[in-house]
């Protein structure tokens, strides 16, 4: 069973793990690699943003993946997540996204959760698609060929 948690200073060795595979800094739109004194601080920052909403989910204690949520404006977020390598390809994308969808939506019932994914991303553009978004519009975004799917609360006024 998948549960999940708000992230804490505790977890900053496994995000940097996680944003450290190759795969993810190769579909990442940064894809500069990060040193732990940078992703430290830029942990440490997130953490302590009310407009950032940072998820960690496991199976039995085991950390499987993360989702964080950057409030943009009273009306517009952006999603982000990713998959430990051992767990990728096997479904979990999807009931993740669903999970923390629905937490963000039952804090923040107003605010549209936007995904931008590069073109190329075929296996994030699936676990959004199957996860409900909609998809918006193609779209350079971060000076990439991008994809632009939103998923709104379906018990909000939007």
């Amino acid at each position: 069973m998948i549960k999940f948690r708000k992230a804490n200073l505790d977890d900053i060795n496994t995000y940097f793990i996680w944003v450290s595979d190759p795969l993810v800094r190769s579909i990442s739109y940064n894809t500069d690699n990060i040193t732990l004194s940078e992703h430290t601080k830029w942990f440490k920052s997130k953490i302590k943003d009310e407009n950032s909403l940072m998820l960690l989910f496991e199976i039995s204690n085991k950390p499987i993946g993360q989702v964080r949520f950057e409030k943009e404006n009273v009306n517009h977020s952006v999603i982000n997540i990713s998959i430990s390598s051992e767990f990728r390809g096997k479904g979990f994308g999807s009931k993740i996204l669903k999970l923390a969808s629905n937490y963000f939506h039952s804090l923040n019932p107003e605010i549209a959760i936007n995904a931008y994914i590069k073109t190329s991303n075929i296996g994030s553009i699936k676990s959004f698609e199957k996860a409900l978004f909609k998809f918006n519009k193609k779209l350079k975004y971060k000076g990439n060929e991008s994809l632009n799917y939103i998923l709104k609360n379906e018990n909000s006024r939007l």
